[in-house]
């Protein structure tokens, strides 16, 4: 009798490789343990045969398969394996620019960035940023990102980068009214309302003190006031500390003239005289006598008299 020859082998659907697996199989769904068969790739590589169920796994490629039994051979039929498709590197990371005293958000650029690739940039919270620009750079708010690259439906290892929380400025220093020198005092004061111990207070120019609880010793001048924490430096304040008032120099007085004989009064001189001044000439019953002159003339009855010049307040 004629030999019989097998029947062409027939394919399954085609198990193409993943993003993780980098083979593909198929099964030939008419297998029979009675055959031979012969797989062959386009290149003329034998692959190994079917497993018992007809299942095939081999890698891309296109595949000629025929089944041969009592020495006869089947018509060919063919079956393609894809090739594997290819994950994206993982994206790498340049350095972080972090946020400012005057910028909030931070950036970096993805250094390896491809625009075949899509790009995951999920933030801490799962909220998913917008992805990068033409050059990579990415823009957002503190927190940890991770960032993937995805092409071909497949998805490359995460890496995760940090933006730090922006460093916070201090609030401008609030300064209480200025305790403006006196006669007595050289120095004004006055105290920063909103004193923080953890702040650098700068003035400009130089010279003010202040203590433990915020109050400022400051001789006459015009200041600006800054606070500093975390490398941010606040905007300015302005104090303006009065000069001191002058006090009036103790006056001199002149030889004394007596009352006479004939002359019930009796005369000094102020010899410092000011007219800038108001005197005040006292007697010993406390009785307040008249001002000197405009040459600084005093005329008294017998006593003895206290005289103070005052300007300024002194």
């Amino acid at each position: 009798a004629q030999p019989v020859t097998p029947t062409t082998p027939t394919i399954g659907s085609v198990t193409q490789p993943t993003c993780s697996v980098a083979n593909g199989n198929f099964t030939i769904t008419n297998y029979s343990s009675a055959n031979t068969y012969s797989i062959t790739s386009a290149t003329g590589t034998v692959v190994s045969g079917p497993t018992a169920t007809g299942l095939v796994t081999t890698t891309a490629g296109v595949y000629t398969i025929t089944a041969s039994a009592n020495g006869c051979t089947s018509a060919a039929v063919n079956a393609t394996v894809n090739a594997q498709p290819v994950t994206p590197t993982t994206p790498t990371i340049g350095s972080v620019t972090q946020p400012t005293c005057s910028v909030a958000n931070g950036n970096f650029t993805i250094t390896n960035y491809s625009s075949a690739n899509t790009y995951s940039i999920t933030s801490p919270t799962g909220t998913v940023v917008s992805g990068p620009t033409a050059t990579g750079l990415v823009t957002v708010t503190e927190g940890v990102y991770t960032i993937t690259a995805n092409a071909n439906g497949c998805t490359s290892a995460p890496v995760n980068v940090t933006i730090n929380a922006q460093p916070v400025t201090p609030a401008v220093p609030t300064v209480s009214p200025v305790t403006h020198p006196t006669c007595s005092v050289a120095t004004g004061s006055f105290t920063i309302t909103n004193y923080n111990a953890t702040n650098t207070y700068t003035f400009v120019p130089a010279g003010p003190t202040i203590d433990a609880s915020g109050v400022v010793t400051a001789s006459t001048g015009s200041y600006t006031l800054t606070a500093s924490a975390n490398g941010c430096t606040s905007a300015s304040v302005s104090v303006t500390v009065n000069a001191q008032p002058a006090t009036p120099a103790t006056p001199t007085i002149g030889s004394v003239t007596q009352p006479t004989c004939s002359v019930a009064n009796g005369t000094f001189v102020i010899t410092n005289y000011s007219s800038a001044n108001t005197y005040s000439i006292t007697s010993p019953t406390g009785t307040v006598v008249s001002g000197p002159t405009a040459t600084g003339l005093v005329t008294v009855t017998e006593g003895v008299y206290t005289i103070t010049a005052n300007a300024n307040g002194c």
